[in-house]
């Protein structure tokens, strides 16, 4: 599986496997929205790795096989902000 495919399973593909796909899984106005917002740069070792990603796959990888809570940016709760590391 690539990183695309299981980054679209994770979302649209769950909504359509629970016919929800009217509801959830997609960024459309009026749909529900659960969120987080990732940098892929966030752990020192993958601020590394980023410096010589080139394509969204290679960056949805390095989230998947590296990533953790510390990448985490931004949640957002029914489209509404609920946590920043920013704040």
């Amino acid at each position: 599986m690539t990183p695309l495919e299981s980054f679209y399973r994770m979302t649209r593909g769950n909504a359509e496997a629970l016919s929800l796909e009217d509801r959830i899984g997609t960024l459309d106005a009026g749909s529900d929205a659960d969120l987080v917002v990732l940098d892929a740069s966030a752990i020192p070792a993958m601020a590394l790795k980023m410096e010589v990603v080139t394509t969204l796959a290679e960056e949805l990888f390095l989230l998947q096989t590296m990533g953790d809570d510390r990448t985490i940016a931004e949640t957002y709760v029914a489209g509404e902000p609920a946590k920043s590391r920013f704040a």
